[in-house]
């Protein structure tokens, strides 16, 4: 996470990814990236909300608007990595129509913490 974080250029967008960022004014209120594994599959990567906007419908928002975004960019399968302990987020990605499935050894190479695979197909 910090290595992305501290700098997307290189491993996000310099990769084909995307960042997304939401401001209400000039106050930021959201985030989240897509980054494209290529074959028509996305990773929804770094959703975030600040702590004291939670139970707004921001993470709603932002989370439909992704697959929005995946579906128009000819993306087949998103798939998210996470962990349980963020129960309000695997709630939501539940909601919207992700579904847990196996935890490949690439993901969980790529966030030791993730203990959570989720995946959604899209419309062709």
């Amino acid at each position: 996470d910090l290595a992305q974080l501290g700098d997307p250029e290189t491993y996000i967008l310099a990769k084909g990814g995307r960042i997304y960022i939401y401001c209400l004014g000039d106050y930021p209120v959201g985030g989240f990236s897509l980054l494209d594994d290529g074959n028509g599959v996305m990773q929804f990567s770094k959703m975030y909300v600040p702590e004291g906007l939670h139970g707004l419908g921001i993470g709603n928002k932002l989370l439909k608007d992704a697959i929005e975004e995946a579906r128009r960019v000819g993306c087949r399968n998103l798939y998210l990595l996470s962990n349980t302990l963020q129960a309000p987020a695997i709630h939501l990605y539940r909601k919207l129509g992700f579904a847990e499935v196996p935890m490949t050894p690439e993901g969980q190479a790529q966030f030791k913490r993730a203990n959570i695979r989720m995946e959604m197909q899209l419309a062709a």
